[in-house]
């Protein structure tokens, strides 16, 4: 009886990451969207004030992380909502 329970919860839990993975995509393709045009207003004398600005209310600290013998750059805030 426990085993069919797990089973159920399972395949629940399965179908609902399929369905989600369509949202998760889009949102990925959007975030790089976005990144992308941010590195194009980082680069445009006219528009590196405005992109400067959103960076600076996205990201709330910058980590540095070591990583072997290198230091990986970790950016941390909170995504708007």
């Amino acid at each position: 009886m426990a085993l069919e329970r797990r089973k159920e919860q399972l395949s629940t839990m399965l179908a609902t990451a399929s369905a989600a993975s369509p949202a998760a995509s889009q949102l990925a393709k959007y975030c790089d969207d976005e990144i992308a045009a941010l590195h194009h207003q980082l680069g445009d004398k006219d528009a590196r004030g405005r992109a400067t600005q959103m960076l600076r209310t996205l990201v709330e600290r910058i980590e540095l992380v070591p990583d072997g013998e290198k230091l990986v750059i970790v950016l941390c805030g909170a995504w708007p909502s």
